[in-house]
């Protein structure tokens, strides 16, 4: 029973810890008390006591991820916050947290969060990959970067009705740049400063609403109008690769960038270890004696 409410805790106190916790109501301030205006929209989800806020939604997205990140993923996000609020408040109503195998366990989950902050503060200057590195991995590599089948190219703009999506084609069609619409009249934010690039997609990838549409498309052309949950798309095909053609630069840099990364990491944690445990007193008992010569 106390694994499973050992396990039970972790799981809230991760997710917990991992969403930047969350401010006490009493702590939001009121549009306009004590001179500090409230935007709108700034508290997202509140269960009891407890708020989530744009800002705290900020601090959960990852780095990588917040300008590709889609509203419905977002919304997932605020969905698994308050599920596991739910959770952690009743928790706490039946303090869990006192038992103390769990309050080991606990500390042992803050003591791994503590050495991984402690890690990233001293390897962000140490694991550093300039982009001629990058380039030069590319270059001796390229023939590890094959599409492993057909893809295409699709930029797309959101709007709210058919009247919208109509005059978009009107406008594409009369010449004006499908980049530059997008950018004004495109709701989709996770496309739109791009120009509603969304970038190279395996067509296996497509969603079956657009699939159809994607399939007929010639380079350049414009699909019909396709009605989503969120509004109309009208997409654009702007380019097609073949299987076991060779993605292009822009495509796998950011996967070749981690992967060096992760390489560097491994090694530079490797030297700071080395480095830390001279100066630390480590003794060994019984059967685990000499099993950390130093």
């Amino acid at each position: 029973m106390y694994k499973k409410l050992a396990f039970f805790v972790l799981l809230i106190l991760a997710i917990f810890l991992a969403f930047g916790g969350c401010k006490r109501k009493e702590q939001i301030q009121k549009p306009g008390q004590l001179g500090i205006p409230q935007k709108e929209g700034e508290v997202v989800a509140r269960v009891n006591e407890e708020v989530l806020t744009e800002k705290d939604m900020e601090a959960i997205l990852p780095e990588a991820q917040k300008s590709s990140i889609s509203l419905e993923q977002k919304k997932d996000y605020v969905r698994r916050w308050i599920e596991n609020q739910i959770l952690y408040q009743e928790a706490k109503k039946e303090r869990i947290d006192q038992d103390e195998n769990i309050k080991w366990q606990i500390d042992q989950a803050v003591r791994n969060i503590i050495i991984e902050g402690f890690l990233e503060k001293e390897l962000q200057a140490r694991v550093v990959v300039p982009e001629k590195e990058v380039k030069r991995t590319y270059q001796e590599n390229k023939n590890t970067f094959k599409r492993e089948q057909d893809e295409v190219r699709l930029s797309r703009i959101l709007v709210k009705n058919i009247a919208e999506a109509g005059l978009v084609r009107v406008r594409v069609q009369g010449g004006e740049s499908f980049d530059r619409i997008a950018r004004q009249m495109s709701l989709d934010e996770q496309t739109k400063e791009r120009g509603g690039d969304i970038g190279y997609v395996p067509l296996s990838n497509i969603p079956p609403p657009f699939y159809e549409a994607v399939t007929k498309l010639k380079t350049g052309e414009l699909s019909v109008p396709i009605q989503t949950d969120y509004g109309f798309v009208v997409i654009m095909l702007t380019d097609r690769k073949e299987k076991d053609s060779i993605k292009e630069y822009e495509q796998v840099k950011e996967e070749i960038t981690d992967s060096l990364t992760r390489t560097k990491r491994e090694k530079e944690v490797e030297n700071l270890f080395e480095e830390l445990k001279k100066d630390a007193k480590v003794e060994t008992f019984g059967w685990a004696s000499g099993i950390f010569p130093q």
